[in-house]
């Protein structure tokens, strides 16, 4: 992934901007208008496990909650534990439990046996 990332930040870095809505504040005890659930698994490599808990440390209630599987956007994991604690985050706000590591039901390239 950081070939792909260096180029975007060397093109963003030539930009002459001046950007108004900076944050220059401290970066501790953040709070927002929703506490905060950072997605991760052990081998995203945007949002590895390491750098979601300390993002989630900064801000108040912050929770990661991590999927055991492979790749970047856990989101698209299969994993029915994830699934349920994603929609009931995206519906009512609720976090899951702090540590909470959610095993994925399907593997990658794994193949589903026809009825």
């Amino acid at each position: 992934m950081g070939d792909m990332s260096s180029l975007t930040a060397m093109s963003c870095a030539t930009w002459k901007l001046d950007n108004k809505q900076r944050y220059d504040g401290v970066l501790e005890n953040l709070a927002t208008n929703y506490p905060m659930m950072i997605v991760t698994n052990p081998f995203d490599g945007h949002t590895p496990p390491q750098s979601a808990y300390n993002t989630s440390a900064i801000f108040e209630d912050g929770v990661v909650l991590e999927i055991n599987g492979y790749g970047h956007s856990s989101a698209n994991l299969v994993s029915k534990c994830a699934t349920q604690h994603l929609a009931t985050y995206s519906v009512n706000g609720t976090l899951p439990e702090p540590d909470t590591i959610c095993q994925v039901d399907l593997l990658p390239y794994h193949q589903v046996p026809s009825e």
